[in-house]
């Protein structure tokens, strides 16, 4: 009886690992296979399906029913991958640790992998996109927008250069992301900003000081 039971024991382990690598082998016939482990530079990045040699975006129809607009499935900096394949400018990944059951794995930009390559931008080791791609509108800070009429464009700057001056100073390893100060914007002449670094840590730093260390 002990026996049997160890032969099914086997019988379906075999079966799951032969399922998962058949699933990946299908995704990466044709590609060159590597699998090796990155991590992933900033946030937001899409997850992508491949049709033949046609990559479309992953619907998250969770968040596309909350929303009741279509929502894409992303990945982002603190998700690791181990990369399966690649095609062309394409990596097959998925994500390890406690988020591998959690449906995050597809084809990606390879640019977004962290592989040691030299980068035209250096800060995006160390600054997450999030930064930049999510700007402020003016119809959203009504009060910000009042205060600063038609000079309203410098905040999304100085949201970067706060950023990037509290890097430069040593005092945040990477940066999740840079907002006005809720409690306090400070005047039109001098913006206050914090700055939300990696390890919960926020840091507060005003206009000047940002104009400063830039």
């Amino acid at each position: 009886m002990k026996r049997l039971l160890l032969v099914c024991f086997l019988g379906l382990f075999l079966f799951g690992c032969n399922k998962n690598k058949s699933n990946v082998t299908a995704e990466c016939e044709g590609a060159t296979m590597t699998g090796k482990i990155y991590n992933i530079m900033g946030s937001g990045h899409f997850l992508y399906n491949k049709n033949n040699e046609i990559f479309e975006k992953i619907i998250d129809q969770h968040m596309s029913d909350i929303y009741g607009e279509t929502q894409y499935r992303t990945i982002s900096y603190e998700i690791p991958v181990i990369e399966k394949c690649t095609f062309e400018q394409y990596s097959y990944v998925e994500a390890l640790g406690e988020y591998k059951t959690k449906g995050y794995s597809g084809w990606v930009e390879t640019s977004i992998l962290d592989k040691g390559q030299e980068l035209k931008d250096p800060y995006i080791r160390l600054i997450d996109t999030f930064v930049t791609s999510n700007q402020y509108k003016p119809d959203d800070f009504k009060d910000l927008s009042q205060l600063l009429g038609n000079n309203f464009p410098k905040v999304n700057s100085l949201r970067f250069l706060a950023a990037k001056a509290v890097v430069d100073a040593g005092r945040c390893g990477y940066v999740i992301d840079s907002n006005i100060d809720p409690i306090n914007i400070g005047t039109k002449e001098n913006l206050r900003f914090v700055v939300e670094c990696k390890g919960n840590v926020k840091i507060s730093i005003d206009e000047k000081s940002i104009n400063s260390a830039s």
